[in-house]
């Protein structure tokens, strides 16, 4: 009996070790550094758009939590947040402090979020201003 008490005993104390171990990795894990992270792909701002509008399945499973480098015209400019050609949100870390005006070209990389269908945009968050002219 007692070889037996053991042997659950041991059971259950690599089982919680195990739970402990991946509740630690799953919620204290290192968060993405999109700054440093190299763009799967470079797209125009009114391309993203129309793919989304187009079809959603595959523009998400295209788009959608991936590092993507996003060109066009400043449309809009909130404290920190664009709109490149009234498609695009582009939502930065901190508040925008470069000199930038409505109507200049610019080139943005970021993590895109999604689709706002109600506001029709595609979100992109942590975002970083790569060029503007």
């Amino acid at each position: 009996m007692k070889k037996r008490t053991k042997i659950i005993t041991s059971i259950f104390v690599i089982a919680i070790a195990i739970f402990g171990v991946i509740f630690y990795q799953t919620f204290y894990a290192s968060h993405r550094n999109i700054a440093t992270e190299k763009p799967e792909l470079s797209i125009v701002a009114k391309q993203l758009q129309n793919g989304y509008a187009e079809n959603f399945e595959k523009a998400n499973a295209l788009y959608a939590d991936k590092v993507i480098e996003v060109k066009g015209s400043l449309t809009a400019i909130e404290t920190s947040s664009i709109v490149l050609n009234d498609a695009v949100q582009v939502d930065f870390l901190s508040n925008i402090t470069l000199d930038i005006k409505v109507g200049e070209n610019m080139t943005v990389k970021g993590r895109c979020v999604g689709y706002d269908d109600l506001l029709e945009l595609v979100r992109l968050d942590q975002a970083i201003i790569l060029t503007n002219k």
